[in-house]
């Protein structure tokens, strides 16, 4: 069995609504592949699909979901925001 990650937001929250990608990978760096990407999909799907797919091989499965950023200043203020919320945390 693999092993499944995924970011788990409350129901009420906007990127419950985003698009979700999956990334499957290999569970240690020496395997020799690069990891692959699919998607986009509804959350509960890319879940399903990213549980079957670790369930019977020793595969990494990431399930995130996708921020349609559409310009740079856009995505900046997104990484501020990641960065604001890194820090908070770490007080």
């Amino acid at each position: 069995m693999g092993a499944l990650f995924t970011v788990n937001p409350p129901a009420e929250q906007p990127a419950v609504d985003l698009p979700w990608i999956v990334t499957i990978g290999p569970l240690d760096d020496e395997a020799g592949w690069e990891p692959v990407l699919c998607g986009p999909y509804e959350r509960p799907h890319a879940v399903a699909l990213a549980r079957a797919v670790v369930a019977d091989d020793e595969f990494m499965a990431v399930v995130e979901p996708v921020q349609p950023y559409t310009s740079v200043d856009q995505i900046r203020s997104g990484i501020a925001a990641a960065q604001a919320a890194a820090e908070a945390a770490a007080e």
